[in-house]
């Protein structure tokens, strides 16, 4: 569909679409951008310091596990709560908000003089990044030109993923200083979260697209006026909007929950849902399962963990390449092509051997299945009008993330009765069928106006 603005002009409700990526909007997505990026260095935290808690506390395996459970129901609540808030007070409110609380938290976590204390601080901790990687894709979302959205989204998203090589680092030269080593590791992502809340807060406006929908159209007219220099902002059209949007129904929680099952998006939420299960469940696995797997599967644990690290890099560059592409094939072809070709690999992994063929097909498999989950991520933001569009996101990614908790329980029996060959096997069928229901009944949402997709106009 063709844009519907020329480079001189915004209408009423183009915003971004059309117009030229100005030096505001570059600045903007860097800042944002760092939500993404808290949400990867705090999971890599973790699983890097884990080994250095455990051992100063004398704790074992169960308690990490424990830890891990716990933070996956941060994580679901996380995603609702953000996803209600960002609708209700907007975008950058609700990034502030949890970005504080992930700052908060990740020093409390440093500070912890308990075990019991860290647990329920990295529960908290995890609502918040959480809650920074809703509202942060929903915010870039509602700032980007609708010819470029998918491709800035995902550079942004390659940008934060060096987050985890990034931790790794900073982990080995401080968790050495001595046995509370580990405790700066959390001072340090705290206070450069606190920093960014700084930033975000002096540098960072509204989404204008939210103000709209609340019938503020003199502040969106300020914000489209600072971030789109040489561009003719029309007040009456974008007054005219804000009044329009102003008469339409305010949408409590619930109700957007409800809108969420009409007769116009019912289908591509259970599409969404659908996809959001499949893609975390096998990011689960890659991510928090395979050095367990691939020990199971002969190699030593010092290979198993190489593998996995050499898996890593393959993250932040499929996602950076993919930005190339996403915006082409109505959006939902280059999803499925990933998500089918991420299938394929863990498929073939399951069935061959030897340290080289595996570090060669694993390294594949997770430079396409990033791709593939942050993909869904940028489709999901797309998919909904703006007064519900967190909430549906939050609601969604809840969903998926509860669904994983499940799933993580029971990798094991599956592992059991299947073997290392059949569990990689079902966990690609499962990715496969879920692209042949995106491929028949996904809707186009690249280079269309959020407002388009959403039915708003």
């Amino acid at each position: 569909m063709p844009l519907e603005v020329s480079q001189d002009r915004a209408s009423s409700l183009s915003y971004f679409d059309g117009q030229r990526v100005s030096t505001s909007v570059v600045r903007f997505f860097t800042l944002v951008t760092l939500g993404i990026f808290f949400d990867s260095f705090d999971l890599a935290n973790f699983g890097y310091t884990a080994p250095a808690i455990t051992k100063f506390w004398s704790l074992g395996m169960s308690w990490v596990g424990r830890t891990n459970a716990l933070g996956s129901i941060g994580w679901m609540l996380g995603a609702l709560i953000s996803g209600w808030f960002c609708d209700k007070a907007g975008r950058k409110k609700a990034f502030l908000a949890a970005a504080t609380c992930y700052g908060v938290m990740t020093i409390l976590c440093g500070l912890a003089p308990s075990p019991t204390f860290f647990m329920w601080c990295r529960f908290v901790t995890m609502m918040g990044t959480m809650g920074l990687s809703v509202v942060a894709m929903v915010y870039l979302a509602e700032m980007a030109p609708a010819d470029k959205r998918g491709k800035l989204q995902l550079r942004s998203v390659g940008l934060a993923m060096t987050a985890v090589p990034l931790s790794g680092f900073f982990a080995r030269w401080i968790v050495t200083f001595g046995p509370e080593g580990w405790r700066w590791q959390y001072y340090l992502g705290g206070v450069f979260a606190l920093v960014v809340v700084i930033l975000v807060y002096l540098r960072c406006p509204e989404s204008p697209r939210w103000l709209v929908s609340k019938g503020r159209g003199d502040e969106a007219k300020t914000v489209l006026q600072k971030m789109l220099p040489g561009v003719t902002i029309d007040p009456a059209a974008v007054a005219a909007a804000a009044t329009e949007r102003r008469k339409t129904e305010r949408l409590g929680t619930l109700k957007a929950m409800k809108t969420m099952w009409n007769s116009f998006y019912r289908v591509r939420t259970i599409l969404l849902v659908l996809m959001g299960i499949a893609v975390s469940n096998t990011a689960s696995t890659i991510q928090l399962m395979m050095p367990t797997l691939f020990k199971a599967r002969g190699l030593s644990m010092g290979n198993a963990i190489l593998i996995v690290s050499l898996m890593a890099w393959g993250a932040p560059v499929g996602v950076s390449l993919a930005s190339l592409f996403l915006d082409k094939g109505a959006r939902k072809i280059p999803l499925a092509v990933n998500g089918i070709a991420t299938a394929v690999l863990l498929t073939i992994l399951g069935f061959i051997s030897g340290f080289l063929p595996m570090a060669f097909v694993g390294l594949l498999a997770n430079l396409c299945n990033p791709i593939y989950y942050f993909s869904c991520q940028v489709y999901t933001t797309e998919s909904y009008a703006t007064n519900l569009r967190s909430t549906a996101t939050g609601v969604v990614m809840g969903a998926s993330r509860l669904a994983t908790a499940v799933w993580m329980i029971y990798i094991a029996a599956m592992y059991n009765a299947w073997g290392f060959s059949g569990f990689l096997a079902f966990t690609g069928a499962c990715l496969f069928v879920v692209q042949i229901g995106l491929l028949l009944f996904g809707h186009q949402t690249s280079r269309r106006s959020l407002e388009a997709i959403s039915g708003e106009r």
